[in-house]
């Protein structure tokens, strides 16, 4: 009886090492197929007194914030694609130092906006800048961000 009792706790013990085993190297591959992704979300916010606006893309839809009324929808490949494509362009560790070529937010002539990034784990983070003025080095990134999310027509 003792026997049984022995076997039947170093199989079960041997199968849960077996399933730990195979969970793990799917976990493992869960993170590289995220790791390749490389820009995990960007974000838009534009604010002013009464007026606050947050665009959110992911690299499956687009979520829109106006004043608390929240909409989402679906992201094409495609889309994602073209806006990582711009963001790949600009240097990442010196968005914060682009110098916006207007001051209208200071007196609320235009919604203070700020773009931010989230790559391989780190979040980069623009100064801010007049809605439809960007710096030139995030013109781009900014134009593509608003075709995407729908509020403004792009130029191609």
């Amino acid at each position: 009886m003792k026997l049984h009792i022995a076997l039947a706790v170093s199989l079960l013990t041997l199968i849960n090492c077996n399933t730990t085993k195979t969970t793990g190297s799917t976990m493992n591959e869960d993170k590289n197929v995220v790791g390749k992704l490389s820009v995990q979300r960007i974000s838009l916010s534009e604010q002013t007194r009464g007026t606050n606006r947050l665009f959110t893309i992911t690299p499956t839809k687009t979520e829109t914030d106006l004043n608390g009324n929240l909409t989402s929808k679906s992201l094409s490949p495609d889309s994602w694609k073209v806006i990582s494509d711009k963001i790949a362009q600009i240097n990442l560790e010196e968005i914060q130092s682009y110098k916006s070529p207007t001051t209208k937010r200071y007196s609320d002539a235009a919604l203070a906006s700020v773009i931010i990034i989230e790559k391989d784990g780190k979040t980069y983070s623009s100064a801010d800048f007049d809605s439809g003025n960007p710096p030139q080095q995030l013109a781009d990134v900014y134009n593509e961000i608003k075709n995407t999310v729908g509020t403004k027509k792009g130029k191609k």
